[in-house]
């Protein structure tokens, strides 16, 4: 690359009916670890979509340096992509490790040390493909994608599932890099309103926010749910188990229906590392009997658990309305959520 170009030039906004093919480069730090693995699908069904289009696109997943030593205590989400696996699909996938403390240690220097260990790779990347856009997904993600897109004088989009940086609250540095990653970017879309209200205060004024709400498919053939019905009436939730999903809270709520006898069951579909913590409140509150763990199921047959319920509820109280709730509601159950969800 050509070492006078003005890195620091601000992109041009993109026009609607360019003629230009967009060529992406995406930046999540959530990616399955090979095809067909548990976590992070929806950024993997992206690139499938925008390759379906022929759009060119490549994926560089950043995730924490891990000493060998210790990978075995660490979520399966975490450890290195099996890039190889991807290729024979036409995907390109790069790993990017960067240095992190655990929790909030050294939390000014976390994401600068993100974006010096991902910058090569993002700017190799960017000039292998000749890539215009950077789509990143998170705040922290959002961050380096804002600063490379500046250097690289293309555009940069960060799309925000959740609220997973309200803690960074008040004046920290994290919140104030998170607020920097935000308002430069070309442009921020949250999945539903309730995150618009919540990211009001990152904004500072700017009107770079746009809300695209989540897209789903219903299987045609959806399939019988195997689990026998032992109550009259049966409450499903499909989630990924942890905190926030409000699974917890759900299960404390069915100990409370329990003792009006209304003849309730629960069904949980889904895996994660409150697993083990959720059946542990289940026994603590006599419930073994009544609430059933059926742990991961491919999305078919999630969908036939669903539309064997009678009521599907997930308070995910850091979410915008998920995509689960609307398949719940297209198979025409009752979906309960949260306030302002």
């Amino acid at each position: 690359m050509d070492a006078k170009k003005n890195y620091s030039k601000k992109p041009a906004p993109h026009v609607a009916g360019s003629s230009r093919m967009p060529r992406v480069l995406i930046l999540s730090s959530l990616f399955p670890i090979e095809p067909h693995a548990k976590d992070g699908n929806f950024v993997f069904h992206q690139m499938v979509a925008l390759q379906k289009q022929n759009i060119a696109c490549t994926v560089v997943v950043p995730k924490p340096w891990t000493p060998a030593l210790l990978r075995g205590r660490f979520p399966r989400h975490r450890r290195p992509i099996d890039c190889d696996s991807f290729k024979p699909m036409g995907l390109e996938v790069k790993n990017a490790t960067f240095f992190a403390l655990p929790g909030d240690w050294l939390g000014r220097l976390a994401l600068p040390s993100m974006f010096r260990s991902v910058w090569p790779i993002i700017r190799t990347a960017v000039e292998a493909m000749n890539a215009n856009l950077i789509h990143a997904h998170g705040e922290h993600c959002g961050y380096v994608a804002s600063l490379a897109a500046a250097r690289l004088g293309i555009e940069s989009v960060v799309t925000i599932h959740g609220i997973s940086s309200n803690r960074y609250g008040g004046s920290s540095h994290m919140h104030l890099q998170i607020q920097h990653g935000v308002r430069t970017a070309s442009c921020v879309i949250l999945v539903g309103s309730p995150l618009k209200r919540h990211y009001q205060f990152v904004s500072g004024g700017h009107d770079n926010y746009v809300v695209l709400t989540n897209g789903f498919a219903i299987p045609e053939h959806p399939r019988r749910s195997k689990v026998p019905r032992r109550r009259q009436h049966r409450i499903v939730a499909v989630s990924n188990l942890h905190e926030g999903k409000g699974i917890d809270l759900l299960i404390r709520s069915v100990a409370e229906l329990k003792k009006r006898d209304l003849g309730l069951e629960l069904v949980i579909v889904g895996d994660g590392e409150a697993f083990n913590r959720l059946k542990m409140l289940t026994a603590e509150l006599d419930l073994a009997s009544d609430v059933i763990f059926l742990g991961y199921l491919p999305h078919p047959e999630a969908i036939a658990e669903i539309k064997a319920g009678d009521v599907f509820c997930l308070p995910s109280w850091r979410e915008a309305c998920s995509i689960v709730h609307i398949e719940a509601m297209a198979l025409g159950k009752v979906a309960i959520g949260c306030h302002s969800q």
